[in-house]
Formats: C-alpha cells, sequence, structure tokens
C-alpha cells in the first residue's frame, strides 16, 4: 500500500469521525430544546422530586389542557381537573374567581362541533367575527329559580341518555332530603323539562335545582355539600363545561339559605277560624259532606276539602277539627265536634278576597249545620277580630311582594309546602 492510499484512508476516517461528533452534538441540541419546551409547556421549569404523584400528575394536565376550547379558561378549570385525579374524594364546591377575561359559557361549549378538542387561540379579528350562540332558555320558575334554588348548570360535548345521569346522581340521592329537580333540553334555544328516571331522552344541557328552603327549615350544610359536589362529579363525569357562574360557594350559600329562611318563617301565618256545633255536640259526617260541596268546595286525598279560584289556584281548606283527617270511606259515619277553615296566607294571590270567601262559607256552613263561629281561641268570631286578620294578611302580603315573592306565586308555592 503506497503513501497516496495510506493519506485516502486516513482523510475518510476523518470525515466519518467528524459526522458521528456532528450527529452527536445535534441530538444532544435537539433533547435539550425539548426538555426546554416541555418545561415552559408544564409551567414549573423544575424537575419533580421522587416519582410522578396525583398532584403532579394533575399539574401537568392542567397545563397540557389549558388551551383545549372544550373546557372553561377560568381558576376553575383547575379545580375539575384536580377532582379528576382524586376520583375517590369529594371536591369542595367554591365561586371561581373573576376571570380577567371572560369565562366559556355552556353556550361556548354546544355551539362548538362535538369533536373539536383542540383548536388554535383565535385572534382578536376572529374573536369579533364568531357570531353568537342562540343561547339556552330561561329556566322555567316553577321548577327553578335563583330566589329559592341553588342552582348548577352544565353542558356535554354530546348528548348524554338521561338513565346515565340519573345513575349517577342515585349514589347520592338519599344524602338530599330537600325538594330537587333535574331539568334538560337537547339544544339551545330549545325549551327545559324536568327528567325524572323514567325518562329515556339524550340531552347535552343539564341543570339541577335544590330548593334551599321549605316548611321544615333551610337547607344543612351536610345536604348543601351532597349535592353540590354530586353534581360537580356528574359534570366531570360526561366531560360538562359548567355554567359561567360556576359551583355556588358552600358558606355563601348557608348563609343566604338562613336569611331566607327567616324571611320567610316572618310572613308564615295561617288563619283559621272553626264552626261548632251550636249545642256542644257532634255533626254527623253523613251531612258534613253535602253541605261542604254545595259550598263550592272539592273533596282531595288529603283528606280536606279546598277551595279554588275560578283559575284554578287555592282559596282555603276545611278540615276535620280533630287529629283524624277525613277520608271518603268513613265520611258517612264520622261524627266530628266541629270545622276547622284555614287560609294559608303566603299560598293565595289575593289574601283579603280569599278570607272574606272563608268567612262566607263558614257562615254557610253554620246555618246549614247548625253551628257558631269561633275563633282560635274558640271565643265568638267577632268583627274586631275579622279586621285584625284583613289587616295583618294584607300588611304580610305586601311584605312578601316587595321582597319579589308574590302571595300565591309559582316561587310561593315551592318555599311554603
Amino acid at each position: 500500500m503506497n503513501d497516496f492510499q495510506m493519506a485516502l484512508i486516513a482523510v475518510g476516517v476523518a470525515a466519518l469521525g467528524g459526522v458521528w461528533v456532528y450527529n452527536v452534538w445535534q441530538d444532544r441540541r435537539h433533547r435539550k430544546e425539548a426538555d426546554d419546551i416541555f418545561k415552559r409547556t408544564v409551567g414549573a421549569g423544575k424537575p419533580a422530586a421522587g416519582p410522578p404523584t396525583h398532584s403532579t400528575s394533575a399539574a401537568a394536565t392542567a397545563a397540557a389542557t389549558a388551551d383545549d376550547p372544550l373546557l372553561p379558561q377560568n381558576p376553575h378549570t383547575e379545580a375539575l381537573i384536580e377532582s379528576l385525579s382524586h376520583p375517590g374524594e369529594r371536591l369542595e364546591p367554591r365561586l371561581p374567581d373573576v376571570p380577567e377575561s371572560p369565562s366559556r359559557s355552556i353556550d361556548d361549549a354546544v355551539s362548538a362541533p362535538p369533536s373539536a378538542t383542540a383548536a388554535a387561540e383565535p385572534t382578536a379579528h376572529d374573536a369579533g367575527a364568531r357570531k353568537p350562540s342562540s343561547g339556552w332558555t330561561p329556566l322555567p320558575e316553577q321548577w327553578a329559580d335563583s330566589v329559592t334554588d341553588c342552582i348548577v348548570r352544565f353542558a356535554t360535548p354530546q348528548p348524554v341518555a338521561a338513565p346515565l345521569l340519573w345513575h349517577a346522581y342515585s349514589a347520592w340521592q338519599g344524602k338530599v332530603a330537600k325538594p330537587l329537580r333535574w331539568l334538560a333540553c337537547d339544544l339551545p334555544g330549545a325549551h327545559w323539562h324536568t327528567v325524572d328516571s323514567r325518562d329515556n331522552g339524550h340531552y347535552r344541557g343539564w341543570a339541577l335545582a335544590l330548593q334551599l328552603v321549605d316548611r321544615r327549615g333551610a337547607i344543612s350544610t351536610e345536604e348543601l355539600a351532597a349535592a353540590l359536589g354530586g353534581a360537580q362529579q356528574i359534570a366531570q363525569k360526561f366531560d360538562g363545561i359548567l355554567d359561567a357562574k360556576g359551583v355556588p360557594e358552600l358558606n355563601k350559600t348557608i348563609e343566604y339559605a338562613g336569611m331566607l329562611d327567616r324571611f320567610c318563617a316572618e310572613v308564615d301565618i295561617q288563619f283559621a277560624i272553626h264552626v261548632f256545633e251550636a249545642g256542644g255536640g257532634a255533626f254527623a259526617g253523613s251531612k258534613l259532606r253535602g253541605a261542604i260541596e254545595a259550598a263550592g268546595l272539592s273533596f282531595t286525598p288529603e283528606g280536606v276539602f279546598r277551595a279554588y279560584e275560578t283559575n284554578g289556584s287555592e282559596l282555603f281548606t276545611i278540615a276535620n277539627l280533630g287529629e283524624e283527617r277525613f277520608s271518603a270511606d268513613k265520611l258517612k259515619t264520622l261524627t266530628t265536634p266541629g270545622l276547622t277553615l284555614v287560609l294559608d296566607v303566603p299560598r293565595v294571590v289575593d289574601g283579603v278576597a280569599a278570607f272574606d270567601r272563608m268567612l262566607q262559607t263558614a257562615g254557610q256552613l253554620a246555618a246549614s249545620l247548625g253551628g257558631v263561629l269561633v275563633d282560635a281561641q274558640r271565643t265568638p268570631l267577632a268583627q274586631p277580630m275579622v279586621s285584625a286578620i284583613l289587616a295583618k294578611t294584607t300588611e304580610l302580603q305586601q311584605r312578601m311582594r316587595e321582597a319579589e315573592m308574590p302571595p300565591g306565586g309559582p316561587r310561593a308555592l315551592r318555599l311554603f309546602s
């Protein structure tokens, strides 16, 4: 082998070595850039100490999904993801902080195609050009409103079968004693309707309405926590987007429920007058039903007679003076010392007119059955007492109207039940 061939071999070896060194350098440079990008994406900038935990994986997931158009862009997002990382724990409900930019609403969630799980951030021009969604119709007042209820609304990217949601709800249903309703609608602009265990529909819009107060008192902290935590878990289970208002804060809602209960207690009055047998004996049941129905009342399964306005609203009731309620099969053989007529002030539209009608009916029954009218103290009913009742009824119903709780309206009928 001559000197020229040796030189060629040396040059080849040097070239190969140079290529190898260059490749190693490039590989290390690309790895370093990738690590820097990942650290910036996670937002930590520091290596995790020890093996990954639920918390660190949740933080990475939160960062990776921070720009996901199907997640609400507000601080509540991190709480949602954190709860998914701890499926066995209940996430304490709270209100999200006021975001620096408008949060995504459930309208935004359903106006985008269900498959749009990722998208580039829109420019200012794009955002201004986007058409507003048609919006969800308000929840019907007879089932839910912001004065009487704690409301959680969410929308799902795909329609959810009602039996699936009801199955998830049944896991904590027994922990809530206050009236609770699920409402649903299929598209923005569609009307909400109540959903129960027999519903087989598929819906994207969902709302939980939990009544905060009834005649048993205000909701308890345990009840409210179970309902809010359960509703939030159901929303997460079906990838739901919470309403921009988020989940109501527990302690503030309890405080509000207490205030609402105190107001209701102040206006919750029922006035009663009685019809006694004039000689101190008893009325025969065989005569009662005919006389009461002749006065325009209807017998109900609850064991009372009810008087109704022409529009169907309730005016007053007539019940047995004793503890035993009337029953259709025992009325003929029943004997009773008297009847009780009751005006439920918060549940009638015009309390003065209802009391006048009740007083007129009581006089008619006393005349036909041979009875006398007495007040709650069992003294003969006199005009001063009648005037006092009418004045108090006017005062209480005016207070209710001023508090945006019209007597006899849907809101009052639910609170005073």
